[in-house]
């Protein structure tokens, strides 16, 4: 009797000791994992912390009186400025000075470069990208856009009715002179199509500095045929702004 005593005590204190030893370990692997997720939580606030302050974004939140509380380094290297922190939000980013209570997206001008506001009023909250290249890229691409033209001279029959053929060589030699000068000047391409038809070839570009100068290959050409009976005159049609022929 007395050894089965023993055994059982000694099987009690084993089972003491694995469960001592169970609630120790349990405790430890508890304390490790709080700790592990204590520092990655401090890790991923620190990383949210560190996006924020690097992304190539204006964020910008603002009081019910439209003056900034606080923004990123990206804001403030818009106005050159240490902080904009109290200033008010129109006064700061003029762009936004018809906000309304609905938000939504502004494109505006600053300093030179051109900007996106994408505005929260709920969350009192302005997201900003500088837009600058895309707004180059997009007029660029616009200035390239091909525009197709025909000059034609209107009444060549008529003033060389009464020539002979070197004189009407001649005439036409002269005007085929001055709209090839014209031509290179405004960088477009020409070719002539008949006697009396040229096509032209420019871009958008090139054709609002033509509009510009009011088309003056029609005074150039008409002056320089105004030693005639009657003056030679052109007239130019143009078709522009299709993205393809």
């Amino acid at each position: 009797a007395a050894y089965g005593w023993i055994l059982g005590l000694a099987a009690f204190v084993g089972a003491a000791a694995l469960f001592w030893l169970g609630v120790r370990s349990e405790r430890a692997f508890r304390r490790e994992f709080r700790d592990y997720v204590l520092t990655l939580t401090h890790r991923i606030k620190k990383s949210s912390r560190d996006v924020v302050q690097e992304l190539p974004i204006g964020i910008v939140l603002y009081n019910e009186q439209k003056e900034i509380e606080w923004h990123n380094p990206f804001a403030a290297l818009m106005t050159e400025s240490d902080t904009l922190v109290g200033r008010r939000l129109e006064e700061t980013f003029p762009p936004l000075g018809t906000i309304g209570e609905q938000g939504g997206e502004f494109d505006g001008e600053m300093g030179g470069q051109h900007y996106r506001f994408l505005v929260k009023p709920e969350e009192r909250l302005v997201f900003i990208w500088n837009i600058t290249d895309y707004v180059l890229l997009k007029q660029r691409y616009e200035e390239e856009k091909l525009s197709l033209g025909i000059l034609m001279l209107d009444n060549l029959d008529e003033v060389t009715q009464d020539m002979d053929e070197q004189a009407r060589s001649l005439l036409l030699a002269k005007v085929v002179s001055e709209i090839t000068d014209w031509a290179n000047k405004y960088e477009v391409f020409v070719r002539r199509l008949a006697a009396d038809r040229f096509l032209l070839i420019m871009d958008q570009k090139t054709l609002r500095r033509i509009e510009q100068s009011r088309f003056d290959i029609l005074d150039n050409v008409r002056d320089l045929t105004s030693e005639y009976k009657l003056p030679l005159t052109l007239s130019i049609g143009v078709s522009s702004g299709a993205d393809s022929l």
